[in-house]
């Protein structure tokens, strides 16, 4: 394709679309004129930083009167930035102003960014040079002053990075709170139906129920109809001489300053999120899950055995993946361990 060669140019500030709109206001309207705008601007020459974007919005305003001082354009934008929140500013006079200002007024003003501890440039104003003025057969005085709205937002919110206000999905890092890492973790399996949704509620209960009865014991905690089939549910150990589930099987997992730890009901801290979830819950769903498999396809019996926990993976617990690396980038931890010792068994009978 021919590139084809326009008028159109993007705007790099806002002050030649201020000039036709002066000749016109001042004929139809009585002064002073106090004119304001947002608009864009794009500035090839500027880098993309913590204070520069290539293309932003600057909020504008204009001031015609017969007269007007520098002193006036100043007091007028400082009365502006305290409004909108900035209680210290100065102006500093430019010793290389533009063109289009008048020599020696332009001015640059600033607010004091407390997160930093310095002085940022928010905006830049000055009186319109007579020359450009007479360009356009305006007759009186008129202050211009050009704020970036991004850079504003930044300072006023307590922000570090310019980019991180417009472009937040490339440039902000995550951060989640406990209770938002609390809502990411999920069971990886669970029943398809509402049957095995309440089968899982059972066997958690009765589980729990039993949890410190001597072994060896097999204990028959379900005998009915589940999904069209007579089914008895077993929890059971062969060892003796021990409780019939291990010490981490009611172990709770709950989120503290950005860790995933598995901790028993006695020992969780009251400033942490607790989850709700139980080792046993998670290992009762995926169990249910597989029942419901093994009915599917036939068969008639099925055994979930987990002994040792080493991780959420093994009792059929996971997180989402954006909240893992946010934990794994600072250096928090996911510790979910402990002897749960848990069989459930299950015995299908054709009816």
């Amino acid at each position: 394709m021919t590139p084809i060669p326009t008028e159109l140019t993007l705007r790099s500030h806002m002050t030649a679309a201020w000039f036709r709109v002066l000749r016109e206001f001042y004929k139809k309207k009585l002064l002073p004129i106090q004119l304001f705008t947002i608009g864009y601007k794009f500035r090839r020459e500027q880098r993309l930083d913590q204070t520069h974007l290539y293309e932003s919005l600057t909020a504008s305003i204009v001031i015609m009167d017969r007269e007007i001082s520098v002193e006036d354009g100043k007091n007028v934008v400082t009365k502006i930035l305290n409004t909108i929140g900035f209680e210290n500013v100065k102006a500093v006079k430019k010793e290389a102003t533009s063109k289009y200002y008048a020599p020696g007024t332009e001015h640059e003003f600033f607010v004091f960014h407390p997160q930093s501890g310095k002085w940022i440039e928010i905006g830049d104003g000055g009186l319109y040079s007579p020359v450009s003025l007479s360009n356009y057969d305006i007759p009186y005085p008129v202050w211009n002053f050009g704020m970036g709205v991004e850079r504003a937002f930044m300072c006023l919110f307590g922000g570090d990075d310019i980019r991180k206000v417009v472009y937040p999905y490339l440039y902000e890092a995550p951060i989640f709170t406990d209770e938002e890492i609390s809502k990411s973790i999920h069971f990886i399996k669970q029943p398809k139906t509402e049957e095995g949704k309440k089968l899982v509620e059972l066997i958690v209960r009765k589980s729990t129920e039993y949890a410190n009865e001597p072994t060896p014991a097999s204990i028959a905690i379900y005998s009915g109809n589940f999904l069209g089939k007579k089914v008895e549910i077993f929890v059971s150990k062969k060892e003796g001489g021990k409780k019939l589930l291990g010490p981490a099987a009611l172990n709770f997992i709950v989120v503290e300053n950005g860790n995933i730890l598995g901790l028993p009901c006695n020992q969780i801290p009251k400033d942490c999120v607790n989850t709700g979830i139980t080792y046993i819950d998670g290992i009762s769903n995926l169990f249910v899950h597989e029942l419901e498999n093994a009915i599917e396809n036939g068969e008639e019996e099925l055994t979930l055995e987990i002994k040792e926990v080493k991780s959420l993976s093994r009792i059929n617990i996971d997180l989402d993946e954006n909240v893992r690396e946010y934990i794994e980038l600072n250096h928090k931890r996911i510790k979910i361990l402990g002897s749960v010792f848990v069989c459930l068994s299950a015995k299908i009978y054709n009816q």
